[in-house]
């Protein structure tokens, strides 16, 4: 998912330069290097998961989520608000790829998922859940500091889609011709 955005945002299209023309975009590609180069997807070398500090990290055990909180706030006090916060990730567990969010019946929220399921085929919409508030996690942290509904998980499985077979020989006949 971050290497499709990092190619789409340098592709020069129509749409990447319009979209670079009217927002900065901070990204930030991995929060815990040291975990997962010792094959801990979610837990730092502590053993600590940290999508659960958002809101209570210290510089000292925590210095990659204290610097993503203020970048996400000084964007949203200096850069004139937070207008989409992305927490990519992949999901262990369900297929497909989906929103997590805290926005309950948030029009605005449901909206641009709907939208975004429009727009990408691997996207399910369905699989959404837009009432799924976790304590500690990025998109809950910030939409709760900024009031911005559209603060999400992206969850991504290896495999794409929940009613999809199995991809990966397709993706591999694609990539060789």
């Amino acid at each position: 998912m971050l290497q499709g955005l990092l190619d789409f945002l340098a592709s020069g299209s129509t749409e990447a330069t319009e979209l670079l023309r009217q927002y900065v975009v901070h990204v930030v590609p991995v929060l815990n290097p040291d975990g997962v180069a010792y094959g801990h997807h979610r837990l730092d070398l502590r053993g600590e998961n940290l999508n659960r500090v958002y809101g209570k990290a210290t510089l000292e055990h925590h210095p990659s989520i204290v610097a993503a909180e203020k970048a996400c706030l000084c964007a949203h006090e200096h850069q004139g608000g937070l207008r989409l916060y992305l927490d990519l990730h992949a999901h262990s567990n369900r297929r497909g790829a989906f929103l997590l969010a805290d926005a309950g019946r948030d029009a605005e929220a449901r909206l641009f998922g709907w939208a975004l399921g429009r727009c990408c085929n691997i996207f399910e919409y369905s699989q959404s859940d837009f009432s799924e508030s976790k304590r500690g996690t990025g998109k809950s942290t910030m939409a709760k500091l900024t009031g911005n509904p559209l603060c999400y998980t992206v969850e991504c499985h290896y495999i794409r889609g929940w009613l999809a077979g199995d991809h990966r020989s397709q993706v591999r006949h694609n990539s060789n011709g």
